[in-house]
């Protein structure tokens, strides 16, 4: 009994020795334990990574965007620099506001002053019956009070001729008799002057020539430049733009050499001459 019991033993331990099953509750193998831990912190930093390329990349993007923009942009026009004159000389320049200070009340006064010409044709009102328009009378004169002057420079070039266009707003009244109908009065009507002069160099001084007078009446252009008026302006105006020179250094003949022009401004070259 005894040795059937000792050859049972060893029986009984082989065969717990080849089981391949474990039993319910067991613990889980440390393997999937190690996997599981190297998924929860590999997958967060791939994740950043992607993160900050996709983002670089979308900064590059806008970057290449920004400076194809700014490439198609147009540049500016160059900005216009007048040339300097030669050495020795001395450049004034007179400005469109200066200008208009000059012109307005000589414009006020001289052109006030003389008679409209006959051929200027005005509306008769509505309620007269004379169909038609009807020649200013003898003696009809523009209001002596002119607004919205305005002085208009081109771009002369080298030439030494500046061309200058005023332009200026008045109105005039007619007073009139038509036949037998009482004595009427037209207006006053909205007129527009516009005067052209040109400035040259002429024995070392600045010059004026009217080229043009012409009044805007009633949609219809007419001239009006009667010889006095002519002679009037140009005097006027010359005397306005002489260049004072007794505020420069002494010593020295001053003479007017050139003359052009801009848009901003009239420019006048004097030559400086040791005496």
């Amino acid at each position: 009994m005894d040795e059937k019991a000792q050859e049972e033993k060893p029986m009984g331990s082989a065969g717990q020795s080849h089981s391949t099953h474990e039993p319910w509750g067991s613990k889980p193998s440390p393997i999937p334990r190690r996997r599981r831990l190297a998924g929860r912190v590999i997958v967060p930093i791939i994740t950043l990574l992607l993160g900050i390329v996709l983002g670089f990349m979308t900064l590059l993007l806008y970057v290449l965007y920004v400076l194809n923009v700014l490439s198609n942009v147009p540049p500016e026009p160059p900005v216009s620099v007048s040339t300097p004159p030669s050495s020795g000389d001395i450049v004034v320049q007179i400005s469109p506001t200066f200008m208009v200070n000059i012109l307005k009340p000589m414009l006020q006064k001289e052109l006030s002053s003389y008679p409209l010409p006959s051929n200027i044709q005005v509306p008769v009102p509505g309620n007269i019956p004379v169909p038609g328009n009807i020649p200013v009378p003898p003696n009809t004169r523009l209001s002596s009070t002119f607004t919205n002057v305005r002085v208009q420079l081109f771009d002369s070039g080298s030439k030494g001729i500046v061309q200058v266009k005023t332009t200026a707003d008045c109105k005039v009244t007619i007073s009139t008799v038509l036949g037998f109908i009482r004595p009427i009065t037209i207006g006053p009507l909205p007129v527009t002057v516009t005067l052209v002069t040109q400035l040259f160099v002429q024995n070392g001084q600045l010059k004026a020539n009217v080229l043009s007078n012409d009044i805007e009446l009633n949609g219809h252009s007419y001239h009006f430049l009667p010889a006095g008026l002519k002679s009037t302006i140009e005097d006027q105006i010359d005397q306005q733009l002489q260049i004072k020179t007794n505020n420069l250094p002494p010593g020295f003949d001053y003479r007017v050499t050139g003359v052009r022009s801009k848009p901003e401004g009239v420019y006048v070259t004097l030559s400086a001459t040791p005496k």
